[in-house]
C-alpha cells in the first residue's frame, strides 16, 4: 500500500492502523492507540509521521456492550454499508438490525459533520504532541438535502454577541439575504460546506498538510481516472459462505465494485506523489 511505500522512501517503519470499512472516527481512534504505544516505548513524537486518508464521509462507528465479535476492536463496529462489514459481524442478524435501525434516523450531514470533527480533532491531537501529519481524503461528498434558507439572526430583536460573530462568519463563504427582517443565507454543499459551522471545520481543517494524489483531489477519481489496474480481494473472488460473486455490485467497466482496492499500479503513482509533496513541505 502506498503508506508502506513513502515509508520505505523515508527510509523509516510503517505501523498500518487501518480498518477495513471503518470512519474517520475509526481512524481517529486508532490512531490515538497506536500513538500512545509509541510513545509508552519512549519514541520521540518529533521522528514520528502520521499519514491519513481520511474515510468516505457517509461512515460512523458505533459503540455497544453487546458487540461480541469486533475482535481488536471491541466494542467499536464501523461502517455506514452493513454488507461490507467483516462476515462474521454481518451475519449477526441482531447486530446488523441495531446498526440499520440507528443509521436510518442519521442524517447524512450529521454524519458529515462528526466525520469532518473527527478529522480536525486528529490533527489538533498530533500537533499538540509534537508529531508529523498529512492528510489526503478517499473521496468528495455527495450531495445534501438542505432547506431553502437558514438564518443567522432576527433584526427585530436584535442580535447578541454570538449572532453577530455568526453573521460575520457566514459572510466569509455565504451571500447573506435579509428576509421578513431575518438575516438568511442559502445552504449549499460546496467542499463539504453545507453551514457556518462546518464551513469554519473546513477552513480549519484545510490549514492543515492536506495533500493530493498527483493533482486529483481524492483516491477514487485518481485510481479511476488513471485507470489502474483493480486488485480483488478474497470475498471479491466468490466466497459463497459470505457473499457470493453476483451479488457483488459491478463498475460500469465490468469489474465488480471493492472499496478502492486498486493495484501495486495505483499505490507505486501514489507514493510517487505524496513523497514529493513531503519533501517540498520539509
Amino acid at each position: 500500500m502506498w503508506p508502506q511505500l513513502v515509508a520505505d522512501k523515508l527510509n523509516a517503519s510503517c505501523v498500518n492502523t487501518a480498518r477495513i470499512a471503518g470512519g474517520n472516527q475509526t481512524i481517529f481512534r486508532r490512531t490515538i492507540v497506536a500513538l500512545q504505544d509509541l510513545i509508552d516505548k519512549n519514541i520521540n513524537p518529533k521522528e514520528i509521521t502520521i499519514l491519513a486518508q481520511f474515510s468516505y464521509w457517509e461512515r460512523h462507528e458505533l459503540i455497544h456492550s453487546d458487540f461480541q465479535f469486533c475482535g481488536a476492536d471491541f466494542p467499536y463496529v464501523s461502517s455506514k454499508f452493513i454488507d461490507r462489514i467483516d462476515p462474521l459481524i454481518t451475519n449477526s442478524k441482531i447486530i446488523a438490525n441495531i446498526i440499520k435501525k440507528w443509521l436510518v434516523s442519521v442524517d447524512n450531514s450529521y454524519l458529515y459533520l462528526v466525520n469532518l470533527q473527527y478529522a480536525l480533532m486528529l490533527h489538533l491531537w498530533v500537533e499538540k504532541i509534537g508529531a508529523q501529519m498529512y492528510s489526503t481524503f478517499t473521496e468528495l461528498p455527495i450531495g445534501l438535502n438542505t432547506p431553502e434558507w437558514a438564518t443567522v439572526g432576527d433584526n427585530n430583536i436584535g442580535l447578541s454577541d454570538f449572532d453577530l460573530a455568526h453573521k460575520n462568519v457566514t459572510k466569509k463563504n455565504f451571500e447573506l439575504h435579509t428576509i421578513a427582517d431575518l438575516d438568511c443565507y442559502q445552504p449549499n454543499l460546496v467542499n463539504f460546506v453545507f453551514d457556518t459551522h462546518t464551513s469554519v471545520l473546513v477552513e480549519m481543517l484545510m490549514k492543515y498538510n492536506v495533500l493530493n494524489f498527483d493533482g486529483t483531489s481524492n483516491w477514487i477519481d485518481f485510481c479511476t481516472d488513471n485507470n489502474f489496474s483493480y486488485k480483488k480481494r478474497m470475498w471479491e473472488q466468490g466466497d459463497e459462505k459470505f457473499r457470493s460473486l453476483d451479488k457483488i455490485k459491478k463498475l460500469v467497466t465490468g469489474e465488480r465494485v471493492g472499496n478502492g482496492h486498486w493495484g501495486e499500479d495505483a499505490h507505486q503513482a501514489a507514493a510517487e506523489s505524496i513523497y514529493k509533496q513531503i519533501k517540498e513541505k520539509e
